[in-house]
């Protein structure tokens, strides 16, 4: 747990010192330290009737190409569809199993393209806008999956990041 306590407080110390062009990456690499991961996305986004459409999402080690890509398969993710029906719970998939046998042959060369082999996915809404917050974290290969326990972090991190954010910006804008 005291890792755990320490990271909430690099995450608020950095909110109030990194400036704000520079934070999300800041905080994607210091949970990197307690919950390995490859690929992650951390943005806002609308659920229009096929699924979740992001709006200028902050990635990190990932192409800009995939997030064209996505666009063309967002309404076979099921994964985005779960996240948004179960606001502040952390899903923990195998996507390349998740996928497996379902009639969604784009969204599996997506997954296997972009390296989106594993992933947790948290989401929280904006009840007065309709504005999705999410934070999705990915795994570049199909068997190494994340933890119940490397899950239940993110869980709890994930809201404080996006806190964290909104401070971040506040102080520096």
């Amino acid at each position: 747990m005291d890792r755990f306590n320490s990271l909430l407080l690099e995450i608020y110390h950095a909110a109030r010192e990194v400036p704000l062009a520079d934070f999300q990456d800041v905080v994607l690499n210091r949970l990197r330290s307690v919950v390995p991961f490859d690929i992650a996305k951390w943005g806002i986004s609308v659920a229009d009737g096929g699924g979740v459409v992001f709006h200028e999402p902050h990635v990190q080690n990932e192409s800009p190409e995939a997030s064209q890509h996505y666009v063309e398969v967002h309404a076979q993710d099921g994964a985005a569809r779960y996240a948004i029906s179960h606001f502040g719970e952390t899903a923990n998939y195998s996507l390349h199993d998740y996928y497996a046998g379902l009639d969604s042959a784009a969204i599996r060369d997506y997954v296997h393209r972009w390296r989106h082999e594993q992933a947790l996915i948290t989401a929280f809404n904006y009840p007065a806008t309709g504005l999705i917050r999410s934070l999705s974290l990915y795994g570049a290969f199909d068997r190494r999956p994340f933890t119940e326990r490397q899950r239940r972090i993110v869980q709890a991190v994930v809201p404080h990041a996006f806190e964290a954010l909104a401070l971040n910006r506040s102080l520096h804008l």
